[in-house]
């Protein structure tokens, strides 16, 4: 488990680091981690819901011919 533990502590610098590089300079490493955090958690059907009433659905017959 460490070098899992060691390969997610340098997963997060990278993705601190890239994130400063990209303008967020408030950006904390606990950010970081409760955002890759949140990404285990299953969605319930109200998020899920919630989701697909905020998407576009994307209907081919409104596509321009190129």
């Amino acid at each position: 488990m460490v070098s899992a533990r060691l390969t997610s502590d340098a997963m997060n610098r990278d993705i601190l680091s890239l994130a400063r590089q990209a303008g967020f300079d408030e950006l904390e490493s606990e950010d970081v981690e409760d955002v890759l955090a949140s990404h285990t958690e299953e969605l319930t059907n109200e998020d899920l819901q919630q989701l697909t009433e905020h998407s576009p659905v994307e209907d081919d017959d409104d596509k321009e011919p190129q």
